[in-house]
């Protein structure tokens, strides 16, 4: 479990920078905890084998940004984005107009916002397909086994 956590220490320093700091230990252990009853749930395991860390942080990430939107809410914007934004500009009274629905104020974490859990895991099915297991009784006979 070490070794997931300094993974998504990492994770979230390289995508909220400072406001990673923010993010407790008591959230960290709940989004990890969250995320690893889902990933054994939808592969029917007990385990967590080392490949699958990555996608356990990833998911633990998105949980926390369904949990605290305004985590990855950016900050301001640089010029550059300032500039793709700008859509007329006037001297006389100074008038600046501005693109507002072309431009996303969430930090992009690489999949879609989901709002419910079904479709959260099935963000990351593909991903987990070659983590799956057959699950226990399997229907073959009336006991279940």
């Amino acid at each position: 479990m070490e070794e997931v956590k300094k993974i998504l220490d990492y994770k979230l320093k390289k995508l909220l920078g400072d406001k990673a700091k923010s993010v407790t230990d008591e959230d960290k252990e709940f989004i990890l905890a969250q995320a690893k009853s889902k990933i054994q749930a939808y592969c029917h395991r007990l385990d967590m084998p080392k490949p699958i860390y990555y996608i356990w942080v990833d998911m633990a990430i998105e949980i926390l940004k369904i949990n605290d939107s305004k985590l990855f809410e950016k900050d301001s914007m640089s010029e550059e984005e300032m500039s793709k934004r700008v859509t007329s500009v006037k001297a006389g009274d100074t008038t600046i107009s501005l693109d507002a629905g072309s431009t996303d104020d969430t930090i992009d974490t690489g999949y879609s916002p989901n709002a419910n859990d079904d479709a959260l895991l099935n963000s990351f099915a593909k991903q987990l397909m070659a983590f799956r297991k057959f699950p226990g009784g399997c229907g073959c006979g009336l006991d279940g086994i």
